[in-house]
């Protein structure tokens, strides 16, 4: 059985675990920015240019791995919270850890019912394939 101290270790991992999941996409977004940049520099030789756009595609591969592993503990850490919140529900604790639904009242249209997360993730996987064009364009020269 979870303490309340430890319900509150809790709370501030799954809060870090978020903030990571929505720092991981910008910064691996700038660093592919700036590999890519240089791979497609006509000034940069051909095997250069293809080993930057190879370790761009792999930046974006990890990033991809590192976002939804981030993911995940955030998930794993409100499930926890939500079991704690229900069984203390006598003490005052309410649920709000946990899958979150649509709040009556509260319009939602198409663009804000899609998953942000699977829009990144689609973006970093975006730019892994573009990594792979960059690198067959060096190589085909």
């Amino acid at each position: 059985m979870m303490t309340e101290e430890q319900y509150l270790m809790l709370c501030q991992r799954r809060q870090g675990f978020d903030s990571f999941v929505w720092q991981t996409p910008p910064l691996a977004i700038a660093a592919q920015a700036f590999l890519l940049t240089a791979s497609f520099d006509h000034d940069t030789t051909r095997w250069v240019a293809v080993l930057l756009a190879i370790f761009s595609g792999l930046l974006g591969a990890a990033s991809v791995q590192l976002l939804m592993k981030h993911r995940l503990c955030e998930i794993e850490d409100s499930e926890r919270l939500r079991v704690f919140e229900e069984a203390n529900a006598a003490k005052g604790y309410a649920v709000l850890h946990g899958p979150r639904g649509p709040v009556a009242g509260v319009p939602r249209n198409w663009i804000v019912r899609r998953s942000s997360f699977r829009v990144w993730t689609g973006t970093l996987l975006g730019f892994v394939g573009l990594a792979i064009v960059a690198a067959i364009t060096a190589v085909i020269g």
